[in-house]
């Protein structure tokens, strides 16, 4: 049996990760108006969930291999703070997909929590704590 790493592991500081996740939501980030970074929310087996960023360069490598729902490995990325305020996850770290990242067909795996993401309604409603959806 392969060995990986859970999202709650990843860091910064350490390179060589290799991750099983399933991709619950892809979305566009619009940075112009005809411009725009791949966004995927990731959940692992643990339940833990962790925002992936494609910039846009690599949207077009990216994209035909990154459907929701699925199961993926993913090896040779960067994990980095997201930039922006506003985070789709409670995790402060992403995974940023390179040129050189690996997506492979995984198998399905049973997962805790795994739809246990901030509803958009909760959010507009603010019913919501901030520090959920802002970094501190």
């Amino acid at each position: 049996m392969k060995h990986f790493h859970k999202l709650h592991d990843l860091s910064s500081v350490i390179t060589g990760w290799t991750i099983c996740i399933r991709v619950l939501r892809v979305y566009k980030k619009m940075i112009t108006s005809n411009n725009f970074d791949l966004r995927c929310i990731l959940v692992d087996e643990s339940g833990d969930h962790m925002e992936a960023i494609i910039p846009n360069r690599y949207v077009s490598v990216y994209l035909p291999s990154i459907k929701e729902n699925q199961w993926k490995r993913i090896s040779t990325f960067l994990v980095c703070r997201i930039p922006d305020p506003v985070r789709a996850t409670s995790n402060e770290l992403a995974i940023w997909f390179m040129d050189q990242t690996i997506v492979t067909c995984a198998d399905a795996k049973e997962t805790i929590l795994f739809n246990n993401f901030t509803p958009f309604d909760f959010i507009v409603e603010d019913t919501i704590p901030t520090s959920i959806l802002v970094g501190t």
